[in-house]
């Protein structure tokens, strides 16, 4: 049997419609309204679309779709944006350069305010939340599952100088190999050196 709408020929699934049709009836009260941006929308149009009122911070807020870390996501002409993103994009009037990613100055992820956002490489990004304190992990002695200290480390790294092995640290400071040649090599606690 085929959905009641005139003119479609798909199977029906609940009161007489497609499951198309019975969505738009369910979510908007009739089953031919359409939904969704106009083809001739404009990116800053649909932005505007879903901005709100300035916060008290002063940022501009996406009130769309947000993933979930926050950040809103737009579609536009078939692809999928961060909403902050394709603000940038708007404001700059140029594409990002390869390697690069548009940062917040605010820390919100959901703003859109093109005075609050900035290019950068991944690495500015890490560099901005170490700078303002706002690492998800903390890294340190400020980690609760840390065995070391900065101290400890700085005694690590001097007895690695007077040639002793990686085990024998190891095993005096109570850790790991993997952690003593992590501090070897500088890949942790490049912040105690």
């Amino acid at each position: 049997m085929s959905c009641l709408v005139p003119n479609c020929q798909r199977l029906v699934r609940a009161r007489s419609m497609c499951i198309t049709h019975y969505s738009r009836w369910r979510l908007h009260g009739s089953p031919l309204t359409t939904v969704g941006p106009s083809p001739e929308e404009s990116a800053a149009e649909r932005l505007a679309r879903y901005t709100g009122p300035r916060t008290r911070a002063g940022c501009l807020e996406w009130t769309g779709h947000r993933d979930k870390n926050g950040y809103g996501t737009v579609r536009y002409r078939g692809r999928r944006y961060k909403a902050h993103v394709l603000a940038f994009l708007i404001a700059s009037d140029k594409p990002l350069e390869p390697g690069f990613i548009v940062r917040h100055t605010c820390d919100n992820p959901p703003c859109i305010d093109e005075g609050h956002l900035l290019p950068g490489t991944h690495a500015d990004n890490a560099a901005d939340r170490a700078e303002r304190n706002r690492s998800a992990h903390p890294f340190g002695e400020q980690n609760p599952r840390a065995k070391l200290t900065a101290a400890s480390v700085a005694q690590v790294r001097l007895r690695l100088a007077a040639g002793e092995t990686h085990t024998d640290v190891a095993n005096r400071f109570g850790v790991s190999r993997k952690t003593i040649s992590k501090i070897a090599h500088n890949i942790t606690w490049r912040h105690a050196a």
